[in-house]
């Protein structure tokens, strides 16, 4: 989406985006085309209604003039147009057999640090002593993989038994993302297929080149559809949503809507809207009774707002796709922590109890009161005291469900304790505890798509490079893919992985 500023208010206090307001309050298809249109985002199968409406008006005009030239063979639909994919921007690969699950190296653990640094990535760089808790404690990552992973984080050094030299560079989590997903494909050796879609711009008869252009990213929505509703013999076909209307809105929701966070989650559904109701095969979904999007978070509290319009959008996509008409339910459901096995290390959860996990032996409820403040007596100075006040009240310490400001602020506090806090056991079992819970939390709703046998649609680079490790790692089919908006550019991308780069001799 192309937000070229914070402020996405004019100099008349107006937003720059008002459809996107309208979209919340009603999701329809007309609102999701205007938000769409004004957020410069291509509508799905807008050149193929544009390549059908002017095949039309040639028609009839051929029909009341027999002595011209039929018009409408200027928009002949191209033959290598039809089947094809278009990738721009990355590796591209064959498909080939998928090795087995033990071939490919991968260790978890190293993703999960490396991922943990994204989400509490300032905007500008990470301080080194918190890198290298997250880096160099507890885990063993090789000594190339963490160099770059500093540099990525903000820290370029130079080290030596003797020495350690540290030059800090300015860095955003925006592009700590990008790079690190670029440094962890290639330790992991996956291969990347990533297929971007510019807007449509204003269309002129003279000028086809741009609509027939177009034509292929139909074609890529339209085959990516088909591989969704198609149902496995139960007439069900379900959709794990993640980091997609997450976020709790500032009030009034008329202002607070206008946040970077909440305009490319209504982006992403007024895409997906379009993709998936107005999908142009004949006969709509073949056999399929049922749509289920499933929810369940662990970001934030359950934020009704967001909750209300998701519904909304349900209902609109039910009623008005045309290509559902044969589609009897359209839901959400949620999941329950429960109903989704866990594959992370200490991390156990509590059978017939869904309000706490057991992390290290440790119960942690999802929301918890702040623990009594523990005691230091080696500690002098109410200076120091308060400092470990703050790290101890911090959201993450003590419960599981907390945002991403929240654990920011944890390693903010944890920044500025002495050297003897930061060894205290306390201290380091919370921080233990939270990369555990992080860990467990980001695997969530992977883990719920892969076992369902769900697709899996995010916003984020590096949660899509964990469902593929993880989905390979259980042989599990790939119906994962990343719908990815850009702040300071037009258009979306389509990333997804298809195999595996074959190893260096």
């Amino acid at each position: 989406m192309p937000f070229v500023s914070e402020d996405l208010f004019g100099l008349d206090g107006e937003p720059i985006y008002p459809s996107a307001y309208d979209y919340y309050r009603t999701p329809s298809f007309e609102n999701a085309k205007k938000f769409l249109a004004q957020a410069s985002i291509y509508i799905p199968y807008e050149a193929t209604r544009i390549i059908a409406e002017a095949a039309a008006a040639d028609a009839e005009r051929s029909q009341q003039s027999t002595n011209k030239l039929p018009y409408r063979s200027r928009y002949r639909y191209p033959e290598d147009c039809k089947g094809t994919k278009r990738r721009r921007g990355s590796d591209s690969c064959s498909d080939t057999e998928l090795p087995d699950a033990e071939d490919i190296p991968g260790d978890f653990s190293i993703f999960n640090r490396a991922n943990f640094i994204h989400h509490i990535h300032p905007y500008l760089s990470v301080c080194p002593n918190i890198l290298r808790r997250i880096l160099d404690i507890g885990i063993k990552i090789p000594e190339r993989l963490r160099k770059t992973l500093w540099k990525h984080a903000g820290v370029q050094y130079e080290y030596s038994e003797y020495t350690l030299q540290e030059e800090m560079v300015e860095r955003n989590p925006k592009q700590y993302e990008c790079d690190a997903t670029e440094i962890l494909e290639e330790y992991f050796q996956l291969s990347p297929t990533l297929m971007r879609t510019s807007h449509l711009r204003d269309y002129h008869i003279s000028n086809t080149v741009q609509v027939y252009d177009h034509l292929k990213d139909d074609d890529y929505m339209s085959r990516t559809v088909d591989s969704w509703l198609t149902t496995n013999g139960t007439g069900i076909a379900e959709f794990v949503l993640d980091g997609i209307l997450e976020e709790p809105i500032d009030r009034p929701v008329s202002k607070g809507v206008y946040d970077h966070r909440h305009l490319q989650s209504l982006a992403i559904c007024a895409l997906l809207q379009w993709m998936i109701g107005k999908w142009p095969k004949p006969n709509g979904a073949d056999h399929l009774q049922e749509i289920r999007f499933l929810t369940g978070s662990f970001s934030t509290r359950d934020v009704y707002e967001h909750n209300a319009f998701f519904n909304r959008w349900s209902g609109h996509l039910s009623r008005d796709g045309t290509a559902l008409k044969n589609v009897g339910v359209v839901r959400v459901i949620r999941m329950e922590v429960c109903s989704v096995p866990n594959g992370v290390p200490n991390i156990s959860i509590i059978p017939d109890d869904s309000g706490a996990l057991i992390v290290h032996g440790r119960r942690v409820p999802f929301w918890g009161k702040v623990p009594p403040k523990p005691v230091f007596p080696y500690e002098k100075g109410k200076e120091m005291i308060y400092r470990l006040d703050d790290f101890f009240a911090t959201p993450p310490v003590h419960q599981v469900i907390y945002t991403r400001y929240d654990l920011r602020a944890m390693f903010t506090a944890y920044y500025i304790l002495t050297f003897s806090q930061k060894h205290d056991p306390a201290v380091e079992a919370s921080v233990q505890q939270v990369l555990s819970v992080n860990a467990f939390r980001d695997a969530y709703k992977p883990d719920a798509a892969l076992n369902r046998g769900a697709v899996y649609l995010t916003m984020d680079r590096l949660s899509l490079l964990y469902y593929e490790l993880r989905r390979r790692a259980l042989g599990a089919p790939n119906r994962g893919l990343a719908i990815i908006t850009n702040q300071y550019s037009c258009g979306v991308g389509f990333k997804e992985y298809r195999s595996v780069r074959a190893a260096e001799p």
